[in-house]
Formats: C-alpha cells, sequence, structure tokens
C-alpha cells in the first residue's frame, strides 16, 4: 500500500493521474498501516519479541502429530476464538472405543484383555487392555459403550480406523460354535437339530451368544461332543412337527 502511494504521488506529478486516486491510495495505505500495528499489538501481547521483524513461535506441550490445522497464513488469531489453531496428539498409544451387546457386558470389565483387528489392516491384530465400560446402553442398539487403551508400535493405526474387538475368553470356559445356519427359530425358542443315530433326531433348545451370520456362540443348551445338523436342519425340525 506504501509503494502504491509513492507511485501514485509520482505520477500525479507527471499530470498521468487525478487527485482523487492520490487521496484513495493515500486512504488505503493508511488502513493498511493501521491493521499491521493492529497485529503488532497483538503479537505483543502474545509475547513476541521484536518489532517489524518479530515472529512468534508456538510450541505443543506434547510429541506428537499434527492431526487437524484451523489456522490459515494471514488469518488474525483472536483469543476469544472458539476453534483450536492445531489439533495435536500423540499416536503411541490410541483409545478403542467398542460397542459391546447387552449380554455380553457380564464378562466385559476394566482390565479385560481385547484384541483388536483393523479393517484397514487385515490379519494383523493389536491388543488392548479395557479401561471403561459405560453404564448406559444405546436405546436404539441395544449397546454399551466400551474404551480400551492400544498400544500403536510404528503408528500403524490411524485415528477413525474401523475394525473387530474380540474379548479374551476367560481361561477354562472354552466356547461352543455352530455353523449359523444349524439355527432354527421354533416358536419363542432357538433351536437346533440333534442327531442321536441313524436316522434319528431330538430337538434341543439353545441360548445363542454371538451370531455374525457364519458362526454363533453358544451359550447354554449343547455340550461337547453333540451332533448337530447343519444342513437341511429346517425341513428336520418340519419333518418332526408333522410327526407330532
Amino acid at each position: 500500500a506504501r509503494a502504491a502511494l509513492r507511485r501514485a504521488r509520482d505520477l500525479q506529478g507527471h499530470g498521468v493521474v487525478a487527485q482523487k486516486e492520490v487521496e484513495q491510495a493515500a486512504s488505503d495505505e493508511a488502513q493498511a498501516s493501521a491493521e499491521y500495528q493492529r497485529a503488532l499489538a497483538h503479537a505483543r501481547l502474545l509475547g513476541a519479541a521484536g518489532d517489524t521483524s518479530g515472529e512468534l513461535v508456538l510450541r505443543s506441550p506434547i510429541a506428537g502429530e499434527v492431526l487437524e490445522r484451523n489456522a490459515n497464513a494471514g488469518a488474525e488469531v483472536r483469543p476469544d476464538g472458539s476453534a483450536p489453531l492445531f489439533t495435536v496428539s500423540s499416536l503411541d498409544t490410541l483409545w478403542l472405543a467398542a460397542n459391546v451387546y447387552q449380554h455380553d457386558l457380564a464378562a466385559v470389565r476394566p482390565g479385560a484383555h481385547l484384541v483388536f483387528e483393523s479393517d484397514a489392516i487385515p490379519g494383523r491384530t493389536f491388543e488392548a487392555r479395557v479401561n471403561y465400560v459405560s453404564g448406559a446402553l444405546d436405546p436404539q442398539t441395544r449397546t454399551a459403550l466400551v474404551r480400551a487403551v492400544l498400544p500403536n508400535p510404528g503408528h500403524l493405526l490411524k485415528t477413525q480406523e474401523t475394525g473387530t474387538a474380540r474379548l479374551y475368553a476367560p481361561a477354562g470356559s472354552p466356547e461352543l460354535v455352530v455353523p449359523s445356519r444349524a439355527l432354527v427359530t421354533h416358536g419363542t425358542e432357538t433351536v437346533v437339530m440333534l442327531r442321536t443315530g441313524p436316522r434319528r433326531f431330538a430337538r434341543r433348545a439353545v441360548v445363542v451368544g454371538d451370531d455374525d451370520g457364519t458362526t454363533a456362540t453358544i451359550r447354554s443348551g449343547l455340550s461337547v461332543g453333540d451332533s448337530v445338523v447343519v444342513n437341511g436342519s429346517l425341513l428336520v425340525v418340519a419333518a418332526m412337527d408333522r410327526a407330532s
């Protein structure tokens, strides 16, 4: 703005520009000078040294990576601004947030051991420890928030990644697992068909835990060694109903 004012005055001296243009250039220079002085005063209040060449260095209180930036070159920084200039976080350790169904919550408590597999790194697992279990259920999903501390060696995991978390089963209590297609809804019960002999079957009500559509865990109703009908179980149930 100052250079533009000098140029306008020089051109006026040669009769090239009118007085109005010189006055506009002078007004622009005065406004720019006032804005500069105001910015300089703000910088001094924040601790910047020097005058026209002073710089203010902002240092993060923690070592980490910049995850978000809301400051742009030339933008005014105000003490009453609502948005942080930068968001810095250490990725050495992350928080794992998992939604756990209500029927599984009894086995989840602070200190429990989780294994996490990221959708971005299939086949690689990461171990975590639960440090918080919410006391409230989501009314729509009937799940509770569980948070775990997740070490992140090599920063392989990124924030906001999704994946699957599994709880280590307590020693001495192995889960029974059957193919999901072995389950049949019969009235108000979920049943499986047991093969008790050649062409002989028995219907058994079971309590189902997790069911991902491929396999299902059985909480009660089956024992190790039971022979379960997988293919055609619905037809066997229907045949038994007709016979009875």
